[in-house]
């Protein structure tokens, strides 16, 4: 399955500023550099964000490397009201193409940016008044401004915190809004030619993102879609994965929304390849089940010599063993999701159950979803801190070595990703389409390769000939015996031993770090319970590799495949020439390459 390339836009009303401290853990904007880089949100658009210049300043020195915020403070009082903050992750979005400007200051902005190659996007984040006529005003004020900068882009996309609803299915209890305020709202969605994507999509389903903090006389606490996002028609053809989510920053009141939005020109992208999560290694109905593949294959193995055949062989039997091995830790996967996100994913189910749910009186209805909402609340707090505190806990331990890659990474700028959007062909036309691509990239690599190799056999001869008699230093037999010898296990497990961790794996997804655990636990095995079974998947590596010294890969294996990842090196971003190309390669293969 494949999908175009997307960027994630959201919207969050925080409820104010938090803690005045920065580095306190109350304070709002520690949370949303959390969610924006759990979330792998481009652009998130903040209401009452209560920033102004000096507190912006200050968000952007401790979040250098991630966060660009343009922000609008309320005139009148700028840290106790209003205000609204488009931020950027500089990590998804090229934040120096970026302009904002205001609209109402601390209250509507407009940002244009630049979201790939001659992509262009405009964004308006609103947060409006609460009652009806100052919020019908605002509606009509933001359509003048348009009116008297016929220059500016309109928006392609609206967004922010409504504070009202278009219709009465977005209340519970259902009840419909001013007429006054509808209708300015509707003429400015007229003029901008926008659309609630989320209302289109699901027409009928009742979702909410706003939960009162208590009702009147004791009745049930209220509910509304008072956050919406409206994209043109456009962008809604090709928008997807609209969302309504629970954030778990503490004294947030309302829910994201959020959208996934591309274009035409984007490339589609495939499911990519899959890695074995590092969570999976640590899971025992794993390990046990993995040892008992192994074991079936040493079997195999020993039961091979010495009829070895194209068909059978120990290359064979590891690449059936490690596939089977690999298959079983994804498989895994799905299943370790932890106890506290079941919850809050069968939660979210029962609300939507409840909310849609006709049959049950509206003030039941009422009273089981604000409980629901509330319980959901609290779980996604709950995880949203686990989460905080095991990040904590990971930069206080990297933190104290200047040495360790995960600080490097950490301290390190990243750059917005740069999709190949087209290549140009022979025939001199471009090609957008993903899979076309990347085939013309791997012909021209591979054309690069067999250049000038159909060269005449007795000149080849005769220039080796005249390059090793220029060589004055030579072996002595002696000292010829390591590299004539195949390799062993001690070779294995040394280069296994040398390799690093956390280093990306080629396209069986396989990290070193299984490889180790396996080794781990066989080197336990022997040494507390002797006398039983054991996988050995260094001899089992060992066996492969000396299968190959001595007849060659095995091309069904697929050994020496790797992932080729091209990166953009200067002038046309269109040929292919101009990228440098890295090849991801399977973490066993490079362990033979490591004991050669």
């Amino acid at each position: 399955m494949t999908k175009r390339a997307a960027v994630k836009i959201a919207s969050l009303n925080i409820k104010g500023f938090g803690s005045h401290h920065l580095q306190h853990s109350d304070n709002k904007w520690l949370h949303v550099n959390q969610l924006m880089r759990e979330r792998k949100i481009a652009v998130l658009l903040v209401q009452e964000a209560h920033v102004d210049a000096e507190r912006c300043a200050e968000i952007e020195d401790l979040f250098a490397l991630r966060l660009r915020v343009h922000a609008s403070p309320d005139p009148a009082n700028p840290r106790g009201r209003a205000g609204v903050a488009t931020v950027i992750n500089k990590q998804l979005v090229d934040e120096t193409t970026v302009q904002t400007t205001e609209v109402i200051p601390g209250w509507a902005t407009l940002s244009q940016m630049s979201l790939r190659r001659g992509s262009k996007l405009s964004i308006m984040n609103v947060y409006a008044p609460n009652t009806p006529s100052e919020n019908a005003a605002f509606w009509h004020d933001i359509q003048s401004w348009l009116s008297n900068h016929p220059s500016v882009r309109k928006p392609d996309v609206l967004a922010g915190d409504f504070n009202m609803v278009e219709d009465a299915i977005d209340r519970l209890p259902a009840r419909n809004d001013s007429v006054v305020t509808c209708e300015a709202l509707a003429d400015l969605k007229q003029v901008l030619r926008v659309r609630d994507g989320w209302r289109t999509i699901f027409p009928d389903t009742k979702g909410f993102t706003y939960l009162q903090s208590g009702g009147m006389n004791g009745a049930a606490p209220s509910q509304s879609w008072l956050d919406r996002i409206y994209v043109t028609n456009k962008y809604l053809k090709i928008a997807r994965e609209w969302r309504i989510t629970a954030v778990g920053i503490p004294h947030a009141d309302h829910k994201m929304v959020s959208v996934e939005l591309t274009d035409e020109d984007a490339p589609t992208l495939g499911k990519g390849r899959r890695i074995l999560h590092h969570a999976v290694l640590e899971d025992k109905m794993f390990l046990t089940e993995a040892t008992k593949i192994g074991l079936a294959a040493q079997v195999e193995l020993a039961a091979l010599a010495p009829g070895r055949s194209d068909e059978a062989n120990p290359q064979k039997i590891w690449h059936k063993c490690k596939l089977d091995i690999l298959k079983l830790g994804f498989s895994r996967e799905k299943t370790l999701v932890p106890r506290l996100q079941q919850q809050i994913n069968a939660l979210g189910k029962e609300v939507e159950r409840i909310n849609g749910d006709d049959n049950i009186p509206e003030s039941e209805r009422t009273l089981k979803s604000a409980a629901a909402e509330k319980q959901l609340a609290r779980l996604e707090q709950r995880r949203h801190a686990r989460v905080r505190e095991a990040v904590r806990v990971r930069d206080r331990v990297d933190g104290e070595s200047l040495a360790t890659k995960a600080w490097t990474l950490q301290n390190r700028e990243r750059k917005p990703r740069d999709l190949i959007l087209s290549l140009l062909a022979p025939d001199g036309t471009r090609e957008k389409d993903s899979k076309k691509m990347a085939s013309m990239a791997r012909t021209y690599h591979d054309n690069l390769q067999r250049q000038d190799l159909d060269v005449d056999d007795g000149l080849r001869e005769q220039k080796i000939q005249e390059a090793l008699l220029r060589i004055d230093h030579r072996i002595d037999d002696p000292a010829l015996t390591p590299f004539v010898n195949p390799v062993t296990t001690h070779d294995i497990a040394s280069a296994l031993r040398l390799a690093g961790n956390d280093t990306a794996p080629g396209l069986d997804g396989a990290p070193y770090e299984l490889w180790k655990k396996l080794h781990e636990r066989h080197t336990h095995y022997v040494k507390h319970h002797p006398t039983d079974p054991s996988f050995d998947v260094v001899s089992m590596m060992t066996a492969a590799f000396n299968d190959i010294e001595k007849y060659g890969v095995d091309p069904t294996t697929g050994f020496a495949e790797g992932w080729m990842c091209p990166i953009y090196k200067k002038n046309d971003r269109d040929i292919i020439s101009n990228y440098r190309p890295i090849t991801l390669l399977n973490t066993d293969y490079k362990l033979f390459t490591k004991a050669l």
